[in-house]
């Protein structure tokens, strides 16, 4: 008997002419030249219908690849008429939203107002992926400390990680203030990333403890309006807390914390005149944050 697994792993040719708005034998024919070009066996064949060999599995997954990026195309061809630019997709988490990709894109819109972009937000896995699969042309976030071969990275500027908390916070009037003091507040922490592992070890190192309070969010706007209006606690960049006159940061230093941000882009694709024109708005964005980030680093020590 088969599992329902293996089970549920079989497909009718029926319904899938009906959604190409062809016959089941064009279907059929189309599957065995598939075969034939590919030299391998893609689908068994039963009673109950098809299902994919490994081979066909391999095929099914590069076919998604190969409709994502034809999609694209369609997009950029479509814009490219009507506005004379190629639209351009950004990847960003946390670290690029509340500063850098705004005002980059503020300037840059001022500039060429017709150029479409696109910002996705996620973690680092899902951003480093989709940047591998063409799907987005540049990342802003923490610099890889292993960059692969196939991706280019450029340093924009450091930028400390420091604890963040509402203002009347109760850490605020502590003494000596130690990382396992703050154990028992919630805390809203990103899901595992670089900053979320080296923020674990630290508080590891220094008492061992683990929050047991916690909501993983990725969103710097929920995050803030969680801080302001509870006991709170959240790793965030330092400029939100000079910048945000509700939130206050803690005097804790969180050097083992990555701090380096950074561009990310494909050094096996060539950029186009749309993803120059930002990076070079960003670049003239990150000289200005970096100047922001020294006088506020002044301000606090």
């Amino acid at each position: 008997m088969r599992s329902p697994r293996h089970a549920s792993s079989f497909r009718r040719v029926h319904p899938s002419a009906e959604a190409l708005y062809v016959t089941q034998p064009v279907v059929t024919r189309g599957l065995r030249e598939a075969e034939e070009i590919l030299g391998v066996k893609l689908f068994d064949r039963g009673p109950r219908g098809v299902s994919p060999t490994p081979f066909g599995a391999l095929l099914l997954e590069h076919a998604g690849m190969i409709l994502s990026s034809m999609e694209r195309l369609a997009e950029n061809i479509d814009h490219l008429q009507r506005s004379g630019t190629r639209p351009i997709r950004v990847g960003t988490n946390m670290t690029g939203t509340y500063a850098l990709i705004p005002r980059t894109l503020v300037s840059l819109k001022a500039a060429q107002p017709t150029l479409k972009v696109t910002v996705v937000e996620g973690t680092d896995d899902t951003l480093h992926e989709l940047l591998a699969h063409r799907q987005l042309d540049v990342l802003i976030g923490r610099m890889m400390s292993k960059s692969p071969q196939e991706v280019t990275q450029l340093h924009l500027y450091d930028e400390p990680i420091r604890i963040m908390a509402r203002h009347g916070h109760p850490a605020l009037d502590m003494t000596n203030l130690r990382p396992e003091d703050l154990a028992d507040f919630p805390w809203v922490l990103p899901p595992p990333t670089a900053v979320a592992s080296r923020l674990g070890s630290l508080f590891g190192e220094a008492g061992a403890w683990v929050p047991g309070n916690v909501i993983e969010c990725t969103s710097i706007l929920t995050i803030r309006s969680i801080l302001r209006v509870t006991d709170s606690l959240a790793p965030l960049p330092m400029l939100v807390g000079t910048s945000d006159a509700d939130l206050r940061m803690l005097p804790l230093e969180l050097d083992a914390v990555p701090r380096q941000l950074g561009l990310a882009y494909s050094a096996e694709t060539e950029l186009s005149d749309s993803a120059e024109l930002f990076i070079e708005h960003l670049l003239e964005v990150a000289r200005t944050i970096e100047e922001e980030l020294a006088e506020a680093g002044r301000d606090t020590d």
